[in-house]
């Protein structure tokens, strides 16, 4: 560059060497991009030259390339270009750089069970993705109307077996008995068939009074609507009478002596003479069942050192109505780690006290608690998890995920609503709100929530009474 500027000594010469010199380097930096593959941003490009170099040098530089004179200390990529002694404030910015990389990366940090979480919503993601209807395939074999009512249910998620479920059934497998009300033979159902059906009822006498209940006993009256007609008197009396079904069974001497002899010793008043009021009297008394567990004192007891516990419970306005979901989670002393009120839409009571339970059991994952005891006052739901008894289809999914935490080494315990309180004013929160709401200390939550959290730290008893319900 230097000769070339040496050889155009006229002015005018200088000038036509300048534009060669632009040109030239125009070239250059065009076969630079061509074998980099790399753009040069002229704005963000610079130049280098020593203390002493005079300035119209580097005017001309300037000029020739169009970048920008520079001065040590410069960044190039992030790192210092300097001369002379190395300092440490040179690399302030990178070492800066680098800490606020791995904070980033630590906070990003997951437990084990928020990892868990984590990996499970990315591969239900990646079925969601994957796993989509097929509508042509739906049309050519169901109709639209039912195609449409195919597409609005959720896309099959999971690992395991695909399997049938029929709706009409709480179990989801097929029975006759849930074909008979399709097939146009359904009738009104009957309180006394009902109680006749009993599984403890010996089946011997569930026929007798089947038979008795529709007047399908041998007797007088009976083959007399047959047209059959001969000697009827019965020798229980005191007068002979005919024999019929109310006359044997209920209007009769010695029918009404055992009435009496039996009703007043339970306390039964009889509001009619016919045989059937009178059954449907007794079974209005003895039908109804236990709500379970002997009456007596229970209270909410603390976890052992080092667990915590988690109740939570559901509400179900209507069974099925407006539901909501709670849940607090305590430490050994009793101390309110945090709760939580959720509202779930329109369920029924078994689908409210299960997605609650999850909600709990996530929230418990994503903030780090891996040794937790739960407790719940829905002694279906316990043994359900426990595989005591068969699990409804509109619970399956949300019951396997609650499993696979408890495979962790979680257990989960029946409690009595009267130990489960501040669970139950929890969901019931939930279910007159408008949106999810987490309590991080006591002093926030509802005040009968936190009036029996007060009673539940402080060992407070509560009488547990389970009257007869009809």
């Amino acid at each position: 560059m230097g000769q070339v500027w040496a050889s155009l000594s006229p002015r005018k010469e200088f000038v036509k060497g300048i534009h060669c010199l632009q040109a030239y380097s125009s070239l250059m930096i065009g076969w630079y991009e061509e074998v980099s593959g790399q753009q040069i941003n002229i704005d963000k490009s610079g130049f280098l030259v020593h203390d002493k170099r005079s300035s119209r040098c580097v005017a001309r530089v300037r000029q020739v390339t169009g970048f920008v004179l520079k001065s040590l200390l410069v960044r190039y990529l992030g790192c210092p270009l300097f001369s002379g002694r190395r300092k440490s404030g040179y690399s302030m910015d990178l070492v800066q750089s680098v800490i606020d990389k791995i904070s980033a990366w630590r906070s990003r940090c997951l437990s084990f069970g928020g990892r868990i979480i984590l990996i499970k919503h990315v591969l239900s993601a990646i079925l969601t993705h994957l796993l989509t209807w097929n509508l042509n395939m739906l049309r050519s074999w169901v109709p639209d109307s039912i195609v449409e009512e195919i597409v609005r249910k959720p896309v099959p998620m999971g690992f395991g077996q695909d399997n049938a479920i029929r709706c009409l059934t709480e179990s989801g497998d097929f029975s006759l008995a849930s074909t008979y009300p399709i097939s146009g033979g359904q009738r009104p159902t009957s309180f006394m068939f009902d109680r006749v059906w009993h599984p403890l009822l010996p089946i011997k006498i569930a026929f007798f009074m089947i038979r008795v209940l529709r007047d399908r006993l041998l007797l007088a009256s009976s083959l007399g609507r047959l047209n059959v007609h001969g000697p009827s008197k019965c020798f229980c009396c005191t007068e002979f009478q005919s024999e019929s079904l109310d006359h044997i069974f209920s209007k009769g001497d010695l029918a009404q002596f055992l009435w009496r002899f039996f009703g007043h010793a339970v306390g039964v008043v009889f509001r009619e003479a016919g045989v059937r009021s009178r059954l449907a009297d007794v079974v209005g008394l003895f039908g109804g069942q236990c709500a379970g567990g002997p009456d007596g004192v229970v209270r909410w007891e603390m976890p052992s050192t080092g667990i915590c516990k988690l109740n939570t419970d559901g509400c179900s306005l209507g069974n099925p109505g407006i539901s909501g979901g709670g849940g607090v989670l305590r430490d050994s002393s009793g101390s309110l780690i945090f709760g939580f009120s959720i509202p779930l839409g329109e369920l029924i009571s078994l689908q409210t006290e299960t997605r609650s339970l999850l909600y709990g059991v996530q929230q418990c994952l994503s903030r780090g608690f891996s040794r937790v005891q739960v407790e719940v006052d829905s002694l279906l739901l316990v043994n359900i998890l426990r595989g005591k008894s068969r699990c409804p289809w509109r619970v399956r999914s949300k019951i396997e995920s609650i499993q696979t935490v408890l495979r962790m080494g979680w257990s989960v315990e029946h409690c009595y609503r009267e130990a489960n309180q501040v669970a139950d004013a929890l969901s019931k929160v939930g279910a007159l709100g408008s949106g999810i709401v987490i309590y991080t200390s006591q002093s926030a939550l509802p005040r009968p929530a936190r009036g029996a959290m007060v009673l539940d730290s402080t060992g407070t008893p509560v009488l547990c009474i389970r009257a007869m319900r009809s």
